[in-house]
């Protein structure tokens, strides 16, 4: 809905503003974006609850993956 996108494109547009001006601390900063990453989360695991798949096995393969790599410790 291009109304819905619009009010959505003003208020990232207004909190920016406020970002610029020093309203929020580095660390609000943070939990903002953490926040938003959190329902980016959530439609995923949306998804892929519809295909029926185990989705803690899938995490658990993940970070599992992520150890490997380096992105995280054991």
């Amino acid at each position: 809905d291009l109304d819905q996108l619009e009010k959505i494109t003003e208020r990232y547009r207004e909190q920016r503003e406020r970002v610029q001006r020093g309203e929020f601390s580095e660390v609000e900063i943070r939990s903002r974006i953490a926040r938003e990453l959190m329902d980016i989360i959530q439609t995923c695991a949306t998804f892929i609850y519809q295909l029926d798949v185990d989705l803690d096995s899938l995490i658990q393969e993940h970070h599992q993956k992520l150890i490997r790599r380096g992105y995280l410790k054991p």
